[in-house]
């Protein structure tokens, strides 16, 4: 069985590392409270409705610092590429839409920090999966659901 490996930048790393840090203070926050909520009505813990949402709020933050930390165990720092003759991870391209003549930038990333509204595809993606080790002049067609799209590379940079 292969590794699954998440790439991301030094920065999207970082910014799973606070998410972590600020989602691990909260559970602390919130099992601090039990204590207090557990005999607010006398019923005990079970039939009391504050400490049943405090459950759940529990186990969606335990969910959430485990998938955080997941990533993070997973997380290979994608180097800023150092030539801009192909797209690989970390490249910034600009791509032309053959059928509309649309001009778009993309930043190639890992999934994690994906973003298609702000610019920044998956290399997974369709578009990010097709325009990689290519070049300026390519052509790439590829498929989104029964769409077929064509793009030509008009410029790569290894700026972010």
């Amino acid at each position: 069985m292969s590794e699954v490996v998440e790439y991301m930048t030094e920065e999207g790393l970082n910014i799973l590392k606070e998410k972590l840090r600020q989602a691990e203070a909260k559970l602390a926050e919130l099992q601090s409270r039990r204590g207090s909520i557990v005999g607010m009505d006398g019923d005990g813990p079970h039939h009391n409705a504050a400490f049943e949402q405090l459950e759940i709020e529990e186990r969606a933050l335990q969910h959430t610092i485990a998938e955080l930390k997941r990533q993070i165990s997973k997380a290979r720092i994608i180097q800023t590429p150092q030539d801009d003759q192909f797209v690989q991870l970390g490249s910034t391209v600009v791509v032309k839409f053959v059928d509309t003549g649309e001009v778009r930038t993309f930043t190639i990333l890992g999934s994690a920090e994906a973003n298609p509204a702000a610019g920044i595809i998956s290399y997974k993606s369709p578009l990010g999966f097709h325009l990689l080790g290519k070049k300026v002049g390519d052509t790439v067609t590829y498929s989104i659901g029964e769409e077929k799209v064509t793009v030509t590379i008009e410029a790569i940079t290894t700026k972010r």
